[in-house]
């Protein structure tokens, strides 16, 4: 769906050990900027392919981290638009591989935001339409109802890994830094969020 929350992880990481100990240093000044460039070896970007924060560091328990495990369960309806049908929580679940890709293309993303395919942009802009996130399972189950039943199609699109299960992702978390409210340049496909990622903007 976009880009994984590690990008900023590892690049602030190394930013944040350049912050200047000298308080006299101020933000943007020309000592300050010299500072952290002296003190920046590497920068790290790791791009991970259509994964969610939630999905992948669900499970970490470290204090302060939004996510199912801390904050959760968060649930979807099966349904959105006929709540009768009931509801799916997220819960820990051991993936080899999810083999119904959740949907990220900008349609897809839209009902799984909004509730619906044409979210009307100018309320989007006003605040007026906030994302809801409850259409997840309803457009998992659209997409692939003929090739798998509901309760695993709504395993594979609300449930996360444990830290034991993703060892090296608990390593970076527990020793780095994570972000809340991590998000993609464009709420849709792969490639223009590649782009924006790599021009910087």
């Amino acid at each position: 769906m976009h880009p994984s929350a590690l990008v900023g992880l590892l690049a602030f990481a190394a930013a944040a050990s350049a912050i200047p100990a000298n308080p006299s240093h101020q933000a943007h000044s020309d000592s300050t900027i010299q500072n952290l460039k002296s003190k920046i070896k590497n920068v790290v970007v790791l791009v991970m392919e259509n994964r969610s924060v939630d999905n992948l560091l669900g499970g970490q328990t470290i204090k302060g981290l939004e996510n199912p495990i801390n904050n959760g369960p968060f649930c979807n309806p099966y349904n959105i638009t006929d709540l009768s049908q009931g509801t799916v929580c997220s819960a820990a679940r051991d993936y080899d591989s999810v083999t119904d890709d959740p949907d990220h293309a900008v349609y897809g993303n839209n009902i799984e935001f909004y509730g619906t395919f044409t979210p009307d942009n100018a309320a989007i802009a006003q605040g007026k339409l906030t994302p809801s996130q409850q259409g997840f399972v309803t457009e998992q189950l659209r997409l692939y109802s003929a090739d798998a039943n509901r309760t695993e199609l709504s395993v594979q699109v609300m449930n996360y890994y444990t830290e034991q299960q993703v060892p090296v992702l608990t390593e970076l978390v527990q020793n780095f830094v994570v972000f809340n409210h991590w998000h993609s340049d464009v709420p849709g496909p792969t490639n223009p969020n590649r782009a924006a990622l790599t021009s910087g903007t």
